[in-house]
């Protein structure tokens, strides 16, 4: 089964809306915590996944003033696919789309300006969930190594992130 790629287009469009309610006060620039200089210094300390985003991160904006919005838009975007794994696996938009406007509405926006892990970690697992509900509604035997290879790399980046 598929889903409809109007659907895919209206959860899009819903996850656009929600992705500007939720910015609209994030702050202009990250702010630093106490955990943040040991994710920028790649301490033995912290899993290096994070400090991994942060420089790639770096390589595309000179300074922290995008990463809440980046990292917001990483978290609707899980949320995005989370909703087309829903659509999926219940052949219904409504189901889909409430999903999405329901995790966007009990989203707590408050650790999202900060410099730390939580936020990349959060949209890491509902990416796995939404991997996990496509395959379980695909499941075919062709699958199988495409799933165990996106598997092992979203285990993978959580650990590395957390």
């Amino acid at each position: 089964m598929t889903v409809p790629i109007r659907h895919i287009a209206g959860l899009g469009i819903l996850a656009v809306l929600g992705f500007l309610w939720l910015g609209r006060g994030l702050p202009d620039t990250a702010w630093l915590a106490s955990d943040s200089a040991s994710y920028l210094d790649f301490s033995p300390t912290r899993p290096h996944g994070y400090s991994a985003f942060l420089a790639v991160y770096r390589l595309l904006f000179d300074d922290f003033a995008y990463l809440p919005v980046v990292q917001l838009g990483c978290y609707v975007a899980a949320l995005w696919l989370l909703a087309i794994g829903v659509a999926l696996r219940a052949q219904n938009f409504i189901a889909a789309a409430m999903t999405l406007v329901v995790a966007l509405w009990l989203t707590d926006t408050t650790g999202f300006p900060y410099v730390l892990s939580d936020s990349l970690y959060a949209a890491l697992l509902i990416v796995a969930a939404a991997c996990f509900m496509v395959y379980a509604e695909t499941g075919r035997a062709q699958h199988y190594l495409l799933v165990a290879v996106v598997g092992v790399i979203l285990v993978s980046l959580i650990v590395l992130v957390r």
